[in-house]
């Protein structure tokens, strides 16, 4: 399991800027997180059998390649999906299944913070970081 028997974050995100930010403030934090740039990205991971699934998606909704809408309309179609808690993170005002946490960008560190411990992630010591590929 990644990160030994720890619980992981999957950080969907196009903005290089803003996804190296934010995995680094919750690496720096002592979050186990991994970021991916678009939905096809992060569909990859999810649904290979191989890999196991994050505790928590938090995911923008204007990407490119498959973006946030298509990627949470796929996952509701997969059983081994639908249960991964959702937060959605977006500038638009928009309705949202109401299964899904909603963070209104702009959002502060504190906000990301917040989040992750509402879902109970563990914080770990050492490298904290998922290399996809592997």
């Amino acid at each position: 399991m990644p990160f030994g028997d720890h619980r992981y974050i999957m950080l969907v995100e196009d903005d290089v800027d803003l996804r190296s930010t934010l995995v680094l403030t919750l690496q720096i934090s002592g979050y186990p997180v991994i970021g991916m740039a678009n939905g096809l990205e992060a569909l990859k991971m999810l649904v290979d059998k191989n890999k196991h699934k994050p505790s928590l998606l938090i995911t923008n909704i204007n990407m490119p390649v498959i973006d946030g809408r298509l990627l949470l309309a796929v996952m509701n179609l997969c059983p081994q999906l639908d249960k991964i808690p959702i937060v959605v993170a977006s500038g638009e005002d928009m309705v949202i299944d109401p299964r899904y946490g909603i963070l209104k960008k702009p959002y502060s560190v504190q906000d990301i913070l917040k989040l992750v411990e509402f879902h109970g992630i563990s914080r770990i010591d050492g490298n904290h970081t998922l290399d996809p590929k592997k």
